[in-house]
């Protein structure tokens, strides 16, 4: 129940993440550790983007309200 957006800002999240840690557990980051620092960079702004755009996402708020309505209604039956 994701938009295209969503889905495409998620996975250039986690291909950012997956370059980062990547470069964080290289040889070369022992070297030179701005490498990674730039890949954190790039990394953190790729989740600032998916945060933003899901703050005003109609799909994802209605996705946020479903879990929510779930979480209750599951601690009321419990």
């Amino acid at each position: 129940m994701t938009c295209s957006e969503c889905r495409d800002l998620y996975r250039t999240f986690e291909r950012r993440t997956n370059q980062y840690l990547e470069a964080r557990s290289s040889a070369f980051f022992q070297i030179s550790p701005q490498i990674a620092t730039r890949k954190q960079v790039s990394l953190l702004r790729a989740l600032s983007d998916l945060r933003e755009h899901q703050e005003e996402c109609p799909w994802a708020l209605a996705a946020e309200h479903i879990a929510q309505r779930r979480t209750l209604l599951h601690s009321v039956v419990q």
